[in-house]
């Protein structure tokens, strides 16, 4: 009496397709799984890419260093030479992060997956550092408006207000300090008057008859 075994070959789990940000590393786990729970071999039957290591376990490493897609073709060994052919193609993400973001993989997703996270340059927020952050909201402008900046802010004075904060009074001789047709002269204090006119009397800047 024979018995006759059939054997099945390894069936790829991986993604025929792939994505890779221009110059990451990318570490990619190929797997398969064998239906009689044989040992699996891997090995790398061709690519158009150079630069890169492949292990028999599967593991291809490779940084990607044009946008040109890139393909592998891997070949699933079982230990009985069933096999499964599988083509890889690595392509090209461009990383949606604003305002000079830095694209990240995703702790929560696998390798390939073509999922990032932004990490934002100081001033910005958002998902996609898409938002500038209003640091008006928190300015002291008390006589003057508030231009909003990248991490900063201006204060843009109105007239008669100086400073950082607007929070200095202008004393010059452009305000009409002084009584019409009084001298005015500016100090390091302020401003001087001169006298009234003949026939007022008051400090040169309130004059009366």
């Amino acid at each position: 009496i024979f018995f006759f075994v059939v054997n099945h070959p390894p069936k790829f789990r991986t993604p025929s397709i792939r994505y890779v940000l221009l110059g990451e590393d990318l570490p990619l786990q190929i797997q398969a799984t064998d239906p009689d729970n044989r040992p699996i071999n891997y090995s790398l039957a061709s690519t158009n890419a150079q630069g890169y290591t492949f292990t028999s376990g599967g593991l291809l490493n490779y940084t990607m260093t044009s946008s040109e897609s890139k393909t592998f073709t891997v070949v699933a060994t079982d230990e009985c030479g069933a096999k499964d052919t599988m083509t890889i193609t690595l392509k090209v993400l461009a990383c949606p992060c604003q305002n000079e973001g830095v694209c990240y993989p995703h702790p929560y997703h696998p390798r390939g997956s073509g999922q990032y996270y932004c990490t934002c340059q100081v001033g910005f927020n958002g998902s996609l550092c898409e938002n500038n952050i209003d640091d008006c909201h928190s300015a002291e402008c008390g006589n003057g408006s508030c231009v909003d900046g990248v991490n900063n802010y201006t204060c843009r004075c109105y007239v008669g207000y100086k400073g950082a904060f607007c929070d200095e009074k202008v004393f010059d001789c452009t305000n009409d300090t002084c009584f019409p047709g009084v001298n005015c002269t500016e100090t390091p204090g302020g401003v001087s008057c001169g006298p009234c006119p003949v026939g007022l009397s008051g400090d040169g800047k309130t004059c009366l008859g």
